[in-house]
């Protein structure tokens, strides 16, 4: 696991190097674990090597800049062994004078990059599109110190934190938020493929990297076509992960996104040890067993299946980690150093899996795909097919996907982020919170506030990207923890499925379509064909179950229900246990658990009387 930390200051101030100077000493006598990866007037890093080809630092030609995490040349194609990337003295002048662009046009991979220019006098902090590095930032004594994980920086003797209630707000009302500021005012993010700019005690903000552009660029609407730059693209980026590992270890669910990821594990030419393993638990889409053996069968690969546990003791939520943001804690809480354990024994420096293939595959489907069609094209006889399809993948009219599609495409009613909330799927939130989060300026991605130009279904996609891009540290998982690695969402990938239409990538009326035919060869018919996707709430539901005297107590009189969050007498009803007309699922209280247990670090919570 890469661990970092970078301090950035204004070098023409003594008090600000003598400030710096304490911290790095501060750092130093913690121990040897930490190296100075880069030092030079206003700037300095540090790292702990954890001993995975993903930790080494990438050094910038004569000191001038740093780079941690993982990087790729664009030219690597599938069947080759990517060559590490050294920067020589002409690579790191284009980086440089670019400000560190080159490494997104480029490059690819996941990384922070802290780019120096002696002449410009400046110092850039780049992270790359997919956000695979998590990076926070907070000013510490006048340093502006950028972190992975929290933890780290407690050393700094930092300021006064304080819970920051706008963030609180939008984490309650849509589940996951893609904005700049974390759960604590005085710490923030820096986005995926956005570059901070430092310059003489100034800084300034902007996006190397844009979705909305990259969508609106050389569409590819021939299905044909989509399907071969799909199968090529998606190899290229699995064997260049896999190029880093020895061992590596597969969640494999038995949906299509997992098995396509294991299709290309499977013929990787740097052929790593590969481990399958499937959670399973009871339920009508929690088993999912039958398609997990067939696509192991089908790699040759070793599969174990584990049941999940819901005997885990909801009580030790008192005794998490300070963290910036909430994490799973209710799913991870004793399953993260038992993964840590599993993988060292099996020599498994990493965990793969195929997150992010619902949205780059396109199967959650929030406006009929014809919508898109009619934006580009307006009406014409293809428009009628498309509409039929849609009609029914969705279970819905053929007149009503026609309406939608008039409003939507042909009229270009600009579709909003706010439109991702739905009334009643927050029951138990006082309707304040859920008014004040929708009418948060901040709650909506920098890049998508103004009135961009794409079609909706388009602009939905490239949103929920960015949600996926907007990965933190989780204080669970121990130092040992392996890689995680998400190949799917890498930055070829990404693109590529950005420039390809949604009413092509469901071209046949089926979701995922391009991906189904791009590896109908490589995987087993019956998961190329499947319909249905796996679930867990069920196995949620238990595990509150087995809690409820935890969980009442942790949240009727908790920090929540204290600062008005939540409507203590519909909580209440809910944890009764006994029927009730109130529609809460478990999922939803188990995001209201992550964040009181994260806040009561934060808060003083005492227990009031109830009268």
């Amino acid at each position: 696991m890469l661990h970092f930390i970078a301090l950035v200051w204004n070098s023409a101030s003594l008090l600000d190097s003598d400030s710096a100077r304490q911290m790095l000493r501060r750092f130093q006598e913690h121990g040897p674990r930490w190296q100075v990866a880069l030092q030079r007037p206003g700037f300095a890093a540090l790292y702990a090597n954890t001993g995975t080809a993903v930790d080494e630092p990438y050094l910038l030609h004569d000191e001038r800049g740093v780079a941690f995490g993982r990087l790729f040349e664009r030219s690597y194609a599938a069947d080759n062994v990517p060559a590490r990337v050294a920067f020589d003295q002409k690579l790191t002048d284009a980086v440089v004078a670019g400000g560190g662009r080159t490494l997104i046009e480029k490059y690819w991979g996941q990384y922070v990059a802290f780019v120096l220019d002696e002449q410009d006098e400046s110092t850039c902090v780049v992270r790359d599109p997919t956000g695979g590095v998590p990076c926070l930032t907070l000013n510490v004594h006048g340093i502006d110190v950028y972190f992975q994980r929290f933890e780290d920086c407690e050393r700094l003797r930092m300021p006064a934190l304080s819970i920051n209630h706008r963030y609180v707000c939008g984490r309650l009302a849509y589940d996951a938020v893609s904005r700049r500021d974390s759960g604590l005012n005085e710490v923030s993010m820096v986005l995926p493929g956005e570059r901070i700019v430092h310059r003489r005690g100034e800084r300034e903000t902007i996006f190397l990297w844009d979705p909305l552009q990259i969508a609106a660029t050389d569409m590819i609407e021939d299905p044909a076509a989509a399907i071969r730059l799909t199968r090529e693209t998606v190899r290229t980026c699995v064997h260049a992960w896999a190029s880093c590992f020895d061992g590596i270890l597969l969640f494999l669910s038995g949906g299509l996104d997992s098995s396509i990821v294991l299709s290309c594990l499977a013929d990787a030419p740097t052929r790593p040890a590969l481990l399958c393993l499937n959670d399973y638990s009871p339920g009508s889409n929690s088993d999912e067993r039958m398609y997990a053996r067939l696509a192991a069968e089908r790699a040759g690969c070793r599969l174990i299946e584990r049941p999940r546990s819901s005997n885990v003791d909801l009580s030790l939520l008192g005794q998490l980690p300070r963290a910036a943001y909430p994490a799973p804690a209710c799913v991870d809480l004793e399953t993260a150093a038992r993964e840590a354990e599993f993988a060292a024994e099996n020599a498994l420096a990493a965990h793969f899996n195929g997150d992010g293939g619902d949205e780059l595959f396109h199967r959650s489907a929030r406006l009929p795909s014809s919508t898109d069609f009619a934006y580009a094209h307006g009406l014409r006889p293809t428009l009628l097919g498309l509409a039929l399809n849609d009609a029914a993948y969705l279970h819905t009219s053929f007149w009503h996907v026609l309406d939608v599609a008039r409003e939507h495409g042909m009229r270009r009613r600009q579709w909003n982020a706010r439109e991702l909330w739905q009334e009643g799927l927050r029951p138990l939130l006082h309707p304040h919170v859920a008014d004040e989060a929708r009418r948060d300026p901040q709650f909506i991605h920098p890049q998508f506030r103004g009135s961009p130009r794409l079609p909706p279904g388009k602009l939905d996609q490239a949103y929920h990207l960015t949600l996926h891009a907007m990965r933190n540290h989780n204080p669970l998982t121990p130092t040992h923890y392996p890689v995680e690695i998400s190949p799917l969402l890498s930055q070829p990938f990404i693109e590529l499925s950005l420039r390809i239409p949604q009413y092509v990538l469901t071209v046949d009326g089926r979701d995922r379509s391009v991906a189904r035919y791009a590896f109908a060869d490589d995987i087993p018919r019956q998961i190329a064909l499947r319909k249905t996707k796996g679930g867990v709430e069920e196995f949620l539901k238990d595990l509150l179950a087995r809690n409820l005297d935890v969980v009442q107590g942790l949240l009727l009189d908790g920090f929540l229900v204290q600062q008005g969050y939540l409507d203590r007498q519909k909580l209440e009803r809910v944890l009764a246990g006994g029927p009730t007309d109130i529609s809460s699922c478990s999922s939803e209280l188990m995001g209201y658990l992550d964040i009181e247990a994260w806040a009561r670090n934060w808060y003083d919570v005492r227990r009031r009387a109830v009268a």
